[in-house]
């Protein structure tokens, strides 16, 4: 009798809790349907904002140094013969003209016939596990380990579909 009046209390308390779960859910799907008026602004004048004269800045640099954990003095200029007095000064800064930078236009870069290039294929040799590649550059057959140079085609890496190159200063992989 003891474990039926506990699993009853149980499930009693898993659906109040579920209950509760689905009413939260509800109540926040459901949301409020409170319209709010908005206020007409048709017929009020509108005020200019002053423009804010960008002529000059002060910086008061009176903060503390975050690494000394001093007062940071506040040097201003190129003067070495002057010292901290403890007060800060202001500082001036002006906004710096702006003069447009011309720039060049990009050279025209070196279109690359990668159709000379062709690769047929890998070998491995049993004893050392090295791969080694066959390219086809302009009709000309090159066996190519990694690090391989033949024809202008540097072998970076050696896949067994697929080969990594180097022509011209120029990354590519080339598929057979």
């Amino acid at each position: 009798m003891k474990n039926k009046t506990t699993t009853y209390a149980l499930l009693a308390l898993v659906l109040c809790l579920w209950g509760y779960i689905v009413y939260k859910i509800y109540m926040g799907v459901k949301g409020d349907d409170i319209v709010v008026p908005v206020a007409s602004t048709k017929n009020k004048p509108v005020k200019e904002k002053e423009p804010m004269a960008i002529d000059n800045y002060e910086l008061t640099l009176n903060y503390r140094d975050p690494f000394l954990g001093k007062q940071a003095a506040s040097h201003v200029g190129s003067s070495s013969s002057s010292a901290y007095t403890g007060t800060p000064r202001p500082v001036v800064v002006r906004p710096r003209v702006v003069t447009p930078v011309v720039v060049a236009p990009p050279k025209p870069q070196e279109t690359i016939d990668w159709s000379v290039i062709r690769f047929h294929g890998i070998m491995k040799n049993p004893t050392t596990n090295k791969m080694i590649s066959i390219v086809m550059v302009n009709n000309q057959q090159y066996m190519l380990g990694e690090g391989g140079v033949g024809g202008g085609v540097k072998v970076l890496k050696v896949y067994k579909d697929s080969l990594r190159i180097s022509y011209k200063n120029i990354n590519k992989t080339i598929t057979r």
